[in-house]
């Protein structure tokens, strides 16, 4: 196997023409993942592939994350667009051979049995390692079992040791250390580039589709039993039929589709029958036309035809294509991570739950949420110091990471006879991730009766919109008067 780029650069080369990131802050326990694309071409090497290549795009997507704090490397992949020349198998008397095509011109029933397999890419990625704000690591990925052209297909995920995931940039086999890898990983990694390490062609089914499905290899060898046939009558009764036979053998189908394209499986079948009864009728000659006593040429040609028509069903019938059958290559799966979380109620309790392993992380209140897989919690009402605390919780550890109180005042009113409330905020244009409001609350009056009754307040609010680190962007005061049913039970007719 021999990779070179779309542009004809040998060696292992891949020209990437999309990169893209997709993970936010570092943190230990994130899952990161990265879009990758390019074109690139892969040469055939073994006799089965020899002088074929294949030009394409591809796109994969890697995911790389936790699962029980040992690093899980995804990787998923396609390729489409493919143009170049393939390999066909041909029937020879001194076994197989394997001609080129045009990728172009096989039908489409046998383009998408084109496969690559064997793909590997390396992946490089900027990093800060031991104080250095740019240290460059390499990772290595499988793709796994491919799929059809266009199709997507998973990698089997792979749990690889600390010490053997990170290579050094550019150096075969020279893996960094465990703690580098984890440091690594733990300050997060920015791609920077991808190529080909690996990849072959592999023509497994397209050769056995083409041989058992298709007459055309048929129809080939059926030229040597006819050439045999009409040497053997002119030899053994004189009847010329070279250059005279309407319904010879003839090549021009095959050349005609070095230039057009295949023809379909039916049309090929078509021939095949229609040839076979003409073979037929050469190969029972009438009595009356066996002249002379020289029968040896005709019957060794006649016999030579059944040979190759029994060798012929067996052999195609039977035909098993060399290489790696790609249905043997185990398929791959979605992955599962640590760092997965959603919270979800247990019982009468709600909890942090890694989704990857089932496992109970944290208990929280029914009102906090994940934010960037870290748990965003706050206290609904004031200390007694005048604050109101709000916290922002390490996951795996419950360790607090960040930890700011916010005093319970709303235009110098304490509002420490109402609450805070904390909600989430997406695609903000000034960068804020969450709103924190702190409610100061008037009391007005009550309305209605039984279970109709309300009281009425009017709301002060201090609205804080803040970042992941909780740093305040912008504050503002809304205000308003609001309803609360406060039901109560009557006796009586009332």
């Amino acid at each position: 196997m021999r990779l070179v780029s779309a542009y004809g650069h040998g060696g292992l080369l891949a020209l990437t023409v999309l990169l893209t990131l997709l993970f936010a802050s570092p943190v230990y326990s994130q899952t990161m993942e990265f879009d990758l694309a390019g074109r690139d071409r892969v040469e055939g090497g073994v006799s089965s592939t020899k002088r074929a290549f294949l030009d394409f795009d591809w796109e994969a997507d890697l995911r790389l994350g936790l699962l029980l704090r040992e690093p899980v490397v995804s990787l998923r992949f396609k390729y489409d667009n493919l143009d170049g020349q393939v390999t066909l198998p041909e029937l020879t008397e001194r076994g197989r051979s394997y001609p080129t095509m045009r990728y172009a011109l096989l039908t489409q029933d046998l383009q998408k049995e084109v496969r690559l397999t064997g793909v590997k890419l390396r992946m490089t990625f900027a990093t800060k390692i031991g104080g250095r704000n740019y240290q460059l690591v390499d990772l290595i990925a499988d793709v796994g079992a491919t799929s059809n052209p266009g199709g997507w297909s998973f990698n089997v995920p792979g749990s690889p040791d600390w010490d053997e995931l990170f290579l050094e940039h550019g150096r075969e086999n020279v893996f960094v250390p465990e703690e580098t890898a984890k440091e690594a990983w733990k300050n997060g990694l920015t791609l920077t580039g991808v190529e080909f390490e690996d990849a072959e062609l592999n023509f497994y089914v397209l050769h056995e589709k083409y041989m058992r499905g298709y007459d055309r290899e048929t129809y080939r060898e059926l030229g040597v039993a006819y050439e045999r046939l009409i040497e053997g009558l002119n030899r053994s009764y004189g009847i010329d039929l070279k250059n005279r036979d309407p319904k010879a053998w003839t090549r021009a189908w095959f050349d005609a589709e070095n230039k057009g394209g295949m023809d379909d499986r039916e049309v090929w079948w078509k021939r095949v029958k229609e040839f076979r009864q003409h073979l037929s009728k050469l190969a029972n000659l009438p009595e009356k036309l066996r002249t002379g006593d020289n029968h040896g040429p005709y019957a060794q040609a006649v016999e030579d035809l059944e040979r190759i028509h029994s060798s012929l069903s067996y052999t195609t019938f039977n035909y098993e294509s060399d290489g790696v059958d790609p249905a043997s290559i185990p398929a791959g799966a979605e992955p599962k991570f640590d760092g997965v979380y959603e919270i979800r109620k247990l019982g009468n309790d709600y909890w942090v739950v890694d989704a990857g392993t089932e496992e109970k992380i944290h208990e929280v209140y029914e009102e906090d949420f994940l934010l960037n897989n870290r748990l965003a919690n706050r206290s609904s009402s004031c200390r007694n110091n005048g604050t109101v605390p709000l916290e922002i919780l390490d996951l795996e550890t419950s360790d607090s990471i960040i930890l700011k109180e916010f005093p319970c005042t709303v235009e110098k009113q304490e509002a420490d006879s109402s609450y805070a409330r904390l909600s989430q905020v997406t695609n903000a244009s000034d960068g804020a991730v969450l709103e924190f409001q702190i409610v100061y609350a008037k009391y007005l009056r009550t309305t209605g009766r039984c279970w109709g009754t309300k009281d009425h307040y009017f709301d002060s609010i201090r609205v804080l919109r803040l970042d992941e680190n909780l740093n305040v962007i912008s504050e503002a005061t809304r205000k308003g008067e609001r309803a609360a049913s406060a039901g109560q039970i009557c006796f009586g007719r009332g």
